[in-house]
């Protein structure tokens, strides 16, 4: 094809159209990602606002939950805590006149023989520190317990019933012989390094 004169003035204004449509599709693709980047940030910001809003929601349903399960061990602490009631008629069963002599009304003994587990929640009574063989240190007395009525302390150490060293295996028998009808029983302890003697008598009741 020959270049004919028309073309040669037309080529230039095709060039500028050209160029011309070459611009604007670039704006429109400028306008397009420029869209697409203001709605990127708009869903952004929705999605941050949505984790904050769950979030704070989730902290709040977090800490009522906590708050429910501290006030629940609260309550079980509360309730463990309580210390059990001094056993029934305790105080009228047992009289001391004086720290070396008591006496127990028999009724009350052959009640407590009947069921010995009552005495496990009088007083703590361990094995005493640095010398097991010594005897059963007592601890957590409460006011109104059989041993707090017979005069012993916070502290007493326990050595031996009727003989029967109390931290020995024989103990267990030795306490069921001094409920069983026994007359007198000889308590043995130790209270600030001395060792003392309390008798303790059945006596009609």
């Amino acid at each position: 094809m020959r270049d004919h004169p028309l073309a040669r003035r037309l080529a230039p204004l095709g060039l500028v159209l050209l160029a011309s449509c070459g611009s604007e599709a670039v704006e429109r693709s400028r306008d397009v990602v420029d869209e697409q980047i203001d709605q990127a940030r708009d869903r952004l910001a929705d999605a941050g606002a949505e984790f904050e809003r769950t979030g704070r929601e989730g902290l709040r349903q977090a800490s009522e939950g906590l708050d429910q399960w501290l006030a629940q061990g609260r309550e079980t602490i509360g309730s463990a805590a309580t210390p059990p009631q001094p056993i029934a008629g305790a105080a009228e069963a047992i009289h001391c006149a004086a720290a070396t002599r008591c006496t127990i009304s028999a009724a009350f003994i052959d009640r407590l023989a009947r069921d010995p587990m009552v005495l496990s929640g009088e007083a703590v009574a361990l094995p005493a520190q640095g010398n097991s063989e010594l005897g059963l240190a007592l601890s957590s007395v409460r006011a109104g317990s059989i041993p707090s009525l017979l005069g012993l302390r916070e502290g007493d150490v326990l050595i031996s019933l009727n003989g029967t060293n109390l931290a020995s295996l024989a103990a267990p028998r030795a306490l069921a012989d001094a409920l069983s009808g026994t007359d007198e029983a000889t308590l043995i302890y130790e209270r600030g390094g001395q060792r003392r003697t309390l008798k303790i008598v059945r006596v009609a009741s």
